[in-house]
């Protein structure tokens, strides 16, 4: 068994970091222990001297080493995590090799099942939850993609355009051009949009203005309908 505090390293940064490529996690795991996780490293941060690096069910595991994690056999290095394979090297420290489940494809989401040690891939969900932005899909190489979004314009003035997010359907309520102004009757052009005419019997004499129009065939001298 493992000393508590090294136990379960590397799954645990797989946990907080699931998308962290094979050099990522050894870096990290490197950075707390011994410099040379290995006598022959790769390019892509891979131990050239794994054997078996590559199976049907096991992709491309690296190979990294905690320094304070001694042992004198593989059972001293035992972290209790299925997805590592524990090993006690020859110079007395345990090295785990973590199975990394990348199949290079963005639509799927790839995990060590803990319950037999082998990959799993699971479809990712790209369904954002909202129908007006149409479709989304996936690509291998790019993952989620949006979907053509709905449009609801009906080029008429006199709606508002709105789209149901759960539904993708269009709805158009009607425009409301009430002004709060009393003295003018509000309707709505579908050409023009929201129309303001005033009505006469607002503009008597003495009724409050702040334009002639606004006192049909009266004057509006200082805010108030006069005159013939």
């Amino acid at each position: 068994m493992a000393a508590p505090h090294v136990t379960g390293a590397a799954a645990l940064y797989l946990a907080d970091n699931s998308g962290a490529t094979p050099m990522q996690v050894r870096d990290a795991l490197i950075a707390a222990g011994d410099p040379t996780p290995c006598a022959d490293t790769t390019a892509s941060g891979f131990c050239s001297d794994d054997p078996d690096r590559e199976t049907a069910d096991r992709t491309a595991e690296p190979l990294v080493r905690l320094q304070s994690a001694t042992c004198s056999s593989n059972a001293d290095c035992d972290d209790e995590n299925i997805c590592t394979t524990d090993t006690c090297g020859a110079n007395g420290f345990c090295s785990y090799a973590i199975t990394l489940c990348d199949d290079d494809d963005a639509c799927t989401v790839d995990s060590c099942d803990p319950a037999n040690g082998f990959c799993s891939y699971e479809a990712r969900q790209c369904d954002d939850g909202n129908a007006c932005n149409g479709q989304e899909s996936c690509e291998p190489a790019v993952g989620c993609q949006p979907g053509e979004s709905v449009n609801c314009d009906d080029s008429n003035p006199c709606t508002v355009d709105v789209c149901n997010t759960a539904t993708g359907t269009c709805d158009y309520p009607s425009v409301n051009c009430e002004d709060g102004d009393l003295c003018t009757e509000d309707w709505c052009d579908t050409r023009l949009g929201c129309v303001h005419d005033y009505i006469c019997e607002c503009g008597t004499k003495g009724a409050p203005c702040s334009n002639d129009e606004q006192c049909c065939s009266h004057k509006c001298t200082r805010g108030t309908c006069r005159g013939n």
